[in-house]
C-alpha cells in the first residue's frame, strides 16, 4: 500500500552558523486521514530522538522540552500541514540529521496503516579563512 500524499522538507539540507535560528520545515500534502507526525533527530550513536510528535486526530502536540526548539503547525487535522521547528543559538551539537515520519490511516486497523519518512542534514558552515 503507498502513501497518497507527500512528506518532504521546505529544503535538501539546512546550514547554520553558531548562535544562529534556524527554521527547518516538514510538509503533509494530501495525506488524508493521518494519525502522527514526528520530528526526530539523530543522536552520535545512530539512533533516533524524538523532538515533536502531533497527534493527527486530537490535535494534540508534544514538543521534547530538553531538546531547546520551539515548534509550530499548521493545517492541523487537515490532509495538508506544516510543521516548523525553530533552533535558537544553534551550535554544532544541533549539527546533524532530522528525519520527519508520518503514519497514515485508520487506528482501528494497525494493519492497514502506512509510514512514510524523509530526512534532511542540518550542516554548520565552516568558517571561511
Amino acid at each position: 500500500m503507498l502513501l497518497s500524499g507527500s512528506l518532504t522538507f521546505s529544503q535538501e539540507s539546512y546550514f547554520f552558523e553558531r548562535g544562529d535560528t534556524l527554521n527547518i520545515t516538514c510538509s503533509v500534502t494530501n495525506a488524508i486521514d493521518w494519525q502522527l507526525l514526528i520530528l526526530q533527530k539523530m543522536a552520535m550513536d545512530g539512533s533516533l530522538v524524538d523532538i515533536v510528535h502531533v497527534n493527527g486526530s486530537s490535535g494534540l502536540v508534544l514538543l521534547d522540552p530538553t531538546a531547546g526548539y520551539m515548534s509550530e503547525i499548521t493545517g492541523i487535522l487537515m490532509a495538508d500541514s506544516l510543521l516548523n521547528v525553530w533552533m535558537e543559538d544553534i551550535d554544532c551539537g544541533d549539527e546533524s540529521i532530522f528525519v520527519c515520519s508520518l503514519l497514515v490511516g485508520s487506528v482501528e486497523s494497525p494493519v492497514d496503516m502506512i509510514q512514510a519518512n524523509t530526512s534532511v542534514q542540518i550542516i554548520g558552515k565552516k568558517p571561511l579563512h
